[in-house]
């Protein structure tokens, strides 16, 4: 299925599928105006030498064994689809400009050629501007409407990951069993301890539980925002797994950056959850690393942990990692790089992103 996919996108399968489209709808249109021409005139109106009348049949096959009709818009929806994927998809104004008129220029030369060809070596043939006219309007026509539905379901895909986004917030972003559990050991350490500790432990989770609220209706957020409630979830952890002497936490997160730097809520999180579920072990030496930097717009994050056999894996940790890679394919498509290694020790994950402002 991944090859079926991969086969569709790709320059051969649209230029293949364009050409068939546009040979069936020229090829009919064409038959029918033949047809309404017999009409009109009463009844066939081109004969052969013996008197034999040329058939739809005949035009049919005139068009594209004579002269080749199917091999002109093989070659014309070439020159279309290649502006479209390496012009207009690049998002270059003046690169599909110049694409258009050069491309113009090489299909009305190629078809005056042909045309000069089959006229018995007409010059005159080689002076009919239709072929580079028709060229340029149906390519601006072609790419303005695809680049318009491609817009339109880029911004659907979208609202739809966002949506799910939210809804993934509300119900499981942060794995509420970690509040739940965090919750009761506070408790029992306001029990033992009359200390300001206890307080600030619950001024996080409370920071935590209104950011996570708030965000769920937006597209972007402050990274200096994100950054603290990550901050807040390590230490409530660091919190929780305080007595077991057998783990090892490094961690490195940036100060405070740029305040006018902006990030999709959420999009960390799920990785450093997954770190502390997976990566910790009660009873076996496990380590966690977590670095993020920012440099200008650009913010890295790598985040490593042990792994541990008899762990048993989570299906909700593959769908995870599948909507956070597709939310960054349609909310950062040409500004992030994202990898995934796993080895029978350890298990990392590292993210590459351009932050906008």
């Amino acid at each position: 299925m991944k090859a079926i996919r991969h086969f569709k996108n790709t320059l051969m399968a649209q230029w293949l599928l364009h050409a068939l489209l546009l040979w069936v709808g020229a090829t009919a249109y064409i038959l029918l105006f033949y047809y309404y021409r017999i009409v009109d005139n009463g009844g066939y109106y081109i004969f052969y030498e013996d008197g034999t009348p040329f058939t739809l049949w005949d035009r049919f096959y005139d068009l594209n064994v004579h002269n080749f009709f199917w091999a002109q818009v093989l070659l014309f929806t070439l020159f279309v689809e290649t502006l479209r994927r390496w012009g207009y998809e690049q998002r270059s104004l003046r690169s599909v400009l110049l694409w258009i008129l050069f491309t113009g220029f090489l299909v009305a030369a190629s078809m005056g050629v042909y045309v000069y060809i089959i006229n018995g070596q007409n010059w005159k043939a080689l002076s009919d501007p239709m072929p580079w006219i028709l060229f340029v309007l149906y390519s601006a026509a072609y790419i303005v409407l695809r680049g318009f539905i491609r817009h339109k379901l880029y911004r659907k895909d979208v609202q739809l990951a966002q949506s799910a986004a939210h809804l993934e917030s509300l119900r499981a972003q942060v794995n509420p069993h970690f509040f739940f559990n965090t919750c009761n050991y506070i408790y029992g350490m306001a029990l033992r301890e009359n200390a300001p500790q206890t307080a600030k432990a619950m001024e996080m989770m409370s920071a935590m539980m209104r950011y996570s609220m708030t965000v769920i209706d937006e597209n972007e957020v402050l990274l200096s925002e994100e950054l603290t409630f990550i901050r807040h979830y390590i230490e409530l952890q660091k919190i929780r797994i305080a007595q077991i002497d057998a783990i090892r936490i490094d961690i490195m997160l940036p100060e405070l950056p740029d305040q006018t730097l902006l990030i999709a809520p959420m999009l960390f999180i799920p990785l450093v959850e997954n770190a502390f579920k997976y990566g910790i072990s009660v009873d076996r030496p496990s380590f966690i690393t977590i670095v993020i930097q920012v440099q200008g717009k650009e913010l890295t994050a790598s985040i490593e942990n042990s792994v541990h056999a008899h762990v048993e894996a989570d299906p909700g940790m593959g769908s995870g990692l599948a909507n956070i890679t597709r939310r960054l394919q349609l909310l950062y498509p040409t500004r992030h790089t994202f990898t995934i290694t796993h080895s029978a020790t350890a298990f990392s994950v590292y993210l590459r992103l351009m932050a906008a402002k």
